[in-house]
């Protein structure tokens, strides 16, 4: 299995065209003459990764994706929901106290709520609702409509399955003393990605344990799992793979987690350690140890 972030590693500067990346490594995969399961890690929406041609045109192969930086793992096409985690509503409570003394605006997001019209699952809705002292922009990074509240976020609709605290104005003393006061709630873990936000998911929900679903449904053992990420919400991730490779770019604690560094994206990057390890078993020469250092 091949384990691909989008945002900085498969996907730049927003660009939705990702088909011709996709037909090159899927052509490479081809060519292994064994069956590979190419999965998306992503911390997007599953609207927003639909979105990327080439992942949502018919009669293309469909691919398993782990979304909200593990919170919700989704089937093939995104049809069907296959596992989902929550932020409870004693862990939004102090998320909400911590963002409103510092008047940060905070985004909680729904995750895909399956509907079922006519017999015939649908696609799932997702919402966003926003929380600060005054509206703020109108869709979110995901282009999803925002509905805002001055409220501090007390009783939801839903239970969240992630939370973004907009931090792309505020001080670095403040994001640091934000960032210690979310790490002391108990139910929650933090990252990040580079993007402003600090990002917020239930505890022990990663990518890592997202993709532990996805290759457990299809008989994948961790050893056969190639991974490639770029930031510090793919750590987890990269840890747990056979291989984890840092594409060009990766932060620094992406690339500690990684063994292998490619000066590329993630195309080449999986073309190039499939080609390392292809007919041969994972080895020191080929991947040293995480203890040794990546290269």
């Amino acid at each position: 299995m091949i384990a691909v972030d989008l945002d900085g590693s498969f996907v730049h500067a927003n660009r939705l065209d990702v088909e011709p990346q996709l037909l090159r490594l899927r052509t490479t995969l081809r060519r292994l003459r064994r069956p590979v399961v190419l999965a998306i890690a992503t911390g997007r929406t599953l609207s927003w990764v639909l979105r990327l041609d080439g992942l949502s045109a018919p009669r293309r192969p469909r691919t398993p994706m782990v979304l909200y930086n593990g919170s919700v793992v989704v089937d093939e096409g995104g049809v069907r929901v296959l596992a989902r985690h929550m932020i409870g509503p004693a862990a939004l409570a102090e998320i909400g106290t911590v963002a409103a003394a510092d008047r940060v605006p905070l985004l909680a997001y729904s995750g895909p709520v399956q509907q079922r019209r006519g017999g015939l699952l649908r696609t799932p809705a997702e919402h966003v609702l926003g929380f600060a002292p005054a509206p703020g922009m109108a869709r979110d990074v995901n282009d999803l409509p925002i509905q805002w509240s001055p409220e501090t976020p007390v009783l939801l609709p839903f239970d969240p399955v992630a939370v973004l605290l907009d931090l792309t104005t505020t001080a670095a003393a403040v994001r640091r003393r934000i960032a210690a006061a979310i790490g002391a709630v108990k139910e929650v873990t933090t990252t990040g990605s580079g993007a402003g936000y600090l990002e917020i998911r239930p505890a022990g929900s990663h990518k890592a344990t997202g993709l532990a679903g996805v290759a457990a449904a299809y008989g994948v053992d961790p050893r056969e799992v190639l991974a490639l990420g770029d930031s510090d919400n793919d750590v987890e991730m990269l840890r747990w793979a056979g291989v984890g490779v840092a594409v060009d770019g990766a932060t620094p604690a992406a690339v500690r987690a990684s063994d292998y560094i490619c000066r590329a994206g993630a195309v080449e990057g999986a073309i190039e350690a499939l080609r390392l390890v292809r007919g041969t078993s994972r080895s020191a020469a080929a991947f040293p140890s995480r203890e040794a250092g990546a290269h």
